[in-house]
């Protein structure tokens, strides 16, 4: 058993220690690394509310046809031997001259009709890191849809890229699609046996092999869904990808109609929310955060 495994102990010792270990009143750092931790806004995304929200939770505030402008988050976190590894790459440069990016096709002006998507120069994950950028060890994708991988073009090829079993980017060649992971040679599959568990979320991936970077497999949303643990000083920090949609007060909603399983989706963000709720040290932080939302005219 990792020795700083008995951190994270154990329900009042109440857990025999054949178990795995498990997280219990204490959430203290699983690992000795400090982990330096930047959340970026990598730019904008405005969708219709139902796509990105579901419409069972939307507050009363807002319809599901309004058209709701999220920000889209990525993290940069910057371990002292392994170097730069990326939650997330967000949005790439070509959105700061055209609303649907690096995207090609008959059908893209049809299928990203009632889409927007923003970035202001100087924004990107490659403009934010600078001379930086050449140290990245690694990408870790919550999924694969596009605002979570386009920033991935304007980045050196990292060391390696991490996503969960069944991912896939979806493209139509001639008619949907872009090169956002043409330069990315291999995926790689978490392996969930570190023996670090987290109710309700299961045995962890150990991304780094210190404890510092833990992934949980989390589906619904998409196939293969990550999420992430890490800590900022001795704060955990819970990076939840697209399974919670943060409204404008702080509070969260399922995912919308962009999920893959809208059922399981809502099941898993109940659960989410209860453990949020239950664990007030933890802070959670989603890939999307309301900022601005338009109703239609009134006809």
């Amino acid at each position: 058993m990792k020795n700083s495994v008995v951190i994270a102990l154990l329900f009042a010792g109440c857990i025999a220690a054949s178990t795995k270990p498990v997280f219990g009143a204490s959430f203290g750092p699983m690992s000795e690394t400090h982990l330096g931790v930047s959340i970026r806004d990598t730019g904008s995304c405005t969708v219709p509310a139902a796509s990105v929200m579901d419409e069972n939770e939307l507050p009363a505030s807002i319809s599901p046809d309004a058209m709701v402008t999220v920000n889209v988050r990525s993290i940069v976190l910057r371990h002292p031997l392994v170097g730069i590894v990326l939650l997330d790459a967000g949005m790439d440069r070509s959105f700061q001259s055209c609303r649907t990016g690096r995207f090609r096709g008959e059908k893209v002006t049809e299928f990203l009709r009632d889409f927007v998507g923003c970035q202001t120069p100087g924004s990107s994950l490659a403009e934010c890191l600078g001379a930086e950028k050449g140290g990245i060890a690694a990408i870790a994708y919550s999924h694969l849809h596009f605002d979570h991988i386009a920033g991935t073009v304007d980045l050196p090829r990292a060391r390696r890229h991490i996503a969960g079993k069944g991912e896939s980017f979806a493209t139509i060649p001639g008619v949907f699609e872009a090169d956002y992971l043409s330069d990315v040679a291999e995926m790689e599959t978490p392996r969930f046996d570190s023996g670090y568990v987290l109710p309700p979320f299961g045995e962890a991936a150990d991304l780094l092999g210190d404890g510092s970077l833990l992934a949980f497999a989390l589906e619904g949303h998409s196939p293969g869904g990550l999420v992430f643990l890490f800590w900022d000083g001795n704060e955990p920090v819970l990076y939840l990808g697209d399974a919670l949609t943060e409204l404008s007060d702080g509070g969260y909603v399922a995912p919308g109609r962009f999920s893959k399983d809208r059922d399981v989706a809502r099941g898993k963000a109940i659960e989410i929310r209860t453990f949020l709720a239950a664990h007030p040290e933890v802070r959670g932080v989603a890939s999307h955060k309301v900022l601005t939302v338009r109703e239609p005219a009134a006809r």
